[in-house]
């Protein structure tokens, strides 16, 4: 091999490594701005207060049922779902950064989760479609799966 073919092989590798890091920092960056703009999103905070409340007074999966299509909390329950599913379809095409974003929201993700899903089996059955809100399935299920590590400090 001579020189050439060398440094240019080498300004390949190069420029490979410089574009894995780029994609991996704005991964970051967006997953970043993501959670940023999930605490300071004033509806979405409205809508999870909804939800815990609902889920406090054992009434959440009542809201999955038509008669309550269009109700306020009906629509409090599907903006904070439809949510998990925007960031769920994020990360399953890496989009954002899951290690990250598991480290800064596992708690929340994992709780709405144990909320949510009695609500989402029971849209599921009454409308018979398996795929609604499977994205945020499989983020729950990445989550409960694999549970975020405690930090052993010395």
């Amino acid at each position: 091999m001579d020189a050439k073919t060398i440094v240019l092989t080498l300004s390949a590798i190069i420029a490979l490594i410089a574009v894995i890091n780029h994609a991996r920092t704005s991964r970051r960056q967006a997953t970043i701005d993501l959670v940023i703009h999930q605490k300071n999103d004033e509806h979405l905070a409205e809508a999870r207060s909804t939800v815990t409340r609902l889920n406090s007074d054992n009434e959440l999966t009542t809201y999955a049922h038509f008669q309550h299509k269009g109700t306020a909390e009906r629509n409090a329950i599907l903006a904070v779902l439809n949510n998990y599913e925007f960031i769920a379809t994020g990360m399953r095409e890496s989009a954002f950064d899951l290690k990250l974003y598991k480290r800064m929201s596992y708690s929340i993700v994992v709780s709405d989760w144990k909320a949510l899903k009695p609500f989402i089996y029971d849209l599921r059955r009454q409308v018979q479609r398996d795929t609604i809100f499977q994205e945020f399935e499989w983020l729950a299920d990445k989550f409960c799966n694999k549970k975020l590590k405690t930090d052993r400090k010395s």
